[in-house]
């Protein structure tokens, strides 16, 4: 982790891009960089800028730069680092990809060293099994059903419906969209290692949760 802050800290990069013949200037800087001795969570903000086409009139592209603003955090697990983006898909894929580069900038041989982290339909079992909830939305894949290998079920309490014990003997559970009782919240938990959260949730509290309810219960 201190490896880590050291190569966070003070991060401001520009990066040329040529695109049909002209040069772009995208911009990548981390601030409010923290230590949170309390919660040992190194935190802070990533701004990073992304070329977007615009398509014009008759046929032809320009480009434009986009700025996006995330907020990050890196903590220990119980054999692994993780890192926590908070931000929709698209801008957590992409943010991911700007930390994994700045940790291995000015290595002779770039590697790899932010993964996804997938969730397996065993700890989202196990995960229901811990926690009183109403089931909202529950998706499957590697479904052995003929002509049907993926569905889903939406609804005020899916469990109401007596067949979903079928779906889970036919396949494995993707994702589900739970409301949780004991918390009053609602929250989405895909295997590929998305959370979701819908209501009143800060950043912090998120963070903790995921950690103490999910982190926890990977491998």
């Amino acid at each position: 982790m201190e490896d880590i802050k050291s190569r966070l800290e003070n991060v401001s990069l520009e990066d040329p891009i040529e695109v049909l013949g002209e040069t772009y200037v995208l911009r990548t800087f981390i601030s409010d960089l923290h230590w949170d001795m309390e919660r040992e969570v190194l935190s802070g903000t990533l701004s990073f800028e992304t070329l977007q086409r615009v398509p014009q009139i008759g046929g032809g592209m320009a480009f434009t730069k986009s700025g996006t603003t995330v907020m990050f955090s890196l903590f220990h697990g119980a054999v692994a680092l993780y890192l926590a983006v908070f931000g929709n898909r698209g801008e957590a894929e992409k943010a991911a990809g700007k930390i994994n580069h700045i940790l291995t900038r000015g290595e002779d041989v770039p590697h790899q060293v932010v993964f996804n982290c997938r969730i397996s339909t065993d700890v989202i079992e196990q995960f229901l099994a811990n926690h009183p909830h109403t089931k909202k939305v529950v998706g499957w894949k590697d479904l052995n059903f003929v002509g049907v290998n993926k569905s889903s079920l939406h609804g005020g309490n899916v469990d109401q419906f007596g067949h979903t014990r079928d779906y889970d003997a036919h396949g494995r559970k993707s994702y589900v969209m739970i409301e949780l009782h004991d918390m009053r919240i609602i929250v989405r938990i895909s295997d590929r290692g998305i959370i979701t959260f819908y209501g009143n949730i800060t950043v912090q509290d998120a963070l903790d949760w995921i950690r103490n309810e999910i982190i926890s219960l990977l491998p």
